[in-house]
């Protein structure tokens, strides 16, 4: 059995039977590359409070979401599918509870923006030693699968979704490192204003707090979103202390992240072009 998404992804059976279906490369995908992007059917803050509100989700959707939705996994003692068309299936199909398990066992929490339930995305099994990784692209308001490193014909799409070597962030670890940003901001309020002037310990300061950044982000073993929006940063304030050569070698490590994380075809990365030969 095979269902194909694009090009290059197809929907098959894992050989592990335990895992059911996976999603799988029909062709060699380089890493870096985009392998899949789809739109998000849920969106909310956390995993926890989207459980927490499965029914008045489930209500929310447009129908052709909602029916989506109800065809996924709802756990191992689920019987709604195997129920004949009638009253009885009518009312287990979409009640809270059921929701609620469909949204634990197949959203993803991260990205940035909180929790997700994805179709395509549901079918992903995770590895301890993944082949790809998600993430959330403002551009496209769509959730995107990236590989992480080469990944060949045939191969299973994976990712890590467990413990500390997970690449997406909890949210005290996103109010961690908001706060370490809205610290540098407030360090410098004088940047975005008339008063242009930096004082060099300020300066100084400024980049320890941007290199703390991108070791947090180092941590995670990615060269995501996050670590280019820091090069930028640092380039911000390279330029206005007149160091042009800095400037654009920030701007041109970030240039190469955004090239490996959305794709050289997203519109960032024609911004970066342009502001590294203005």
């Amino acid at each position: 059995m095979e269902y194909k998404l694009n090009n290059r992804v197809a929907i098959r059976q894992c050989h592990d039977p335990i895992k059911s279906l996976g999603l799988f490369a029909t062709e060699p995908i380089a890493k870096g590359s985009r392998a899949l992007q789809e739109p998000a059917l849920i969106m909310h803050n956390t995993r926890g409070q989207a459980m927490t509100e499965a029914q008045d989700i489930i209500e929310s959707l447009p129908m052709e979401h909602k029916n989506l939705v109800l065809k996924m996994y709802a756990g191992p003692s689920d019987v709604a599918p195997l129920l004949p068309v009638g009253h009885a299936r009518d009312h287990i199909h979409p009640s809270s509870k059921r929701v609620e398990n469909i949204i634990r066992y197949n959203a993803f929490e991260g990205f940035r923006t909180g929790c997700m339930v994805c179709a395509a995305g549901a079918f992903m099994n995770h590895s301890c030693n993944p082949n790809s990784y998600l993430y959330w692209n403002d551009h496209a308001q769509c959730v995107t699968i990236q590989a992480l490193r080469p990944i060949a014909r045939d191969e299973e799409l994976t990712f890590n979704y467990i413990g500390d070597q997970s690449i997406y962030l909890t949210t005290s670890k996103q109010g961690q490192r908001l706060q370490v940003t809205d610290y540098h901001r407030r360090l410098l309020p004088g940047l975005d204003g008339p008063d242009r002037t930096i004082r060099s310990e300020d300066h100084d300061e400024a980049m320890g707090l941007l290199y703390e950044i991108a070791e947090l982000i180092g941590e995670e073993g990615q060269h995501n979103l996050e670590l280019a929006l820091t090069r930028v940063e640092q380039a911000h304030l390279q330029q206005r202390l007149g160091d042009y050569y800095g400037h654009r070698e920030k701007l041109r490590g970030a240039l190469v992240i955004r090239q490996l994380c959305p794709g050289a075809d997203h519109p960032s990365c024609d911004a970066l072009v342009l502001e590294m030969h203005n």
